[in-house]
Order: structure tokens, then C-alpha cells, then sequence
């Protein structure tokens, strides 16, 4: 199979949109974990969360993107930096401080 070869200046273009997208998506799903932890109504804490998810998953391709361009300018890195909840870090830091 023969590789396909882009040029320099539109893989840098393409890390500058997939970098982008990551800020934009991570900008939203904070707003969304905001949201649903302020949510008085369990169907729109649903549709938040949904909402959420899909914030997630559209930022972690677009850093996978970038890295796969060899890029430097990701947002958060792999599905674990962005689908785990605050928590999951929060406890991870938590961790080193009491026992670092």
C-alpha cells in the first residue's frame, strides 16, 4: 500500500484545526460538568451528560489527531486525560500530596 505524503504547511494546518477543536471541546465540556452538577431535573442532567461524552470523545480525537501529525499542541492527551471524570485526577493528586 502506498503512503500518502501531505506537505509540511498542511500538517500544520491540520494541527492548528484539530488543536482547536480539543480547546473548544474542552472548553464546553466544562461548562456541561458546571451544568450538570447545578441540574435540579434528572432529564437534563441526562441530556448534560450525553452532551458531555460526546464533548469528551470529539477532544480526545482531535488530540489523537494532532499527536498522529506529531504535533505538540494537545490539549489534554489520551482517553484517560479526557474521559475520566475530575475526581478520577483529583484523587490521583490527592495521592501525592498525603503520601508523596
Amino acid at each position: 500500500m502506498a503512503e500518502k505524503i501531505i506537505a509540511e504547511s498542511v500538517a500544520k494546518q491540520l494541527e492548528y484545526v484539530l488543536s482547536g477543536i480539543a480547546e473548544n471541546a474542552d472548553a464546553l465540556e466544562r461548562l456541561l460538568i458546571e451544568c450538570v452538577m447545578d441540574s435540579k431535573s434528572d432529564e437534563i442532567a441526562q441530556l448534560l451528560t450525553a452532551s458531555q461524552t460526546l464533548a469528551q470523545q470529539i477532544g480526545w480525537a482531535a488530540d489523537l489527531g494532532v499527536q498522529k501529525l506529531g504535533g505538540v499542541m494537545v490539549m489534554k492527551g489520551g482517553a484517560e486525560a479526557w474521559m475520566m471524570p475530575p475526581a478520577y485526577h483529583s484523587a490521583i493528586k490527592d495521592m501525592e500530596v498525603n503520601h508523596g
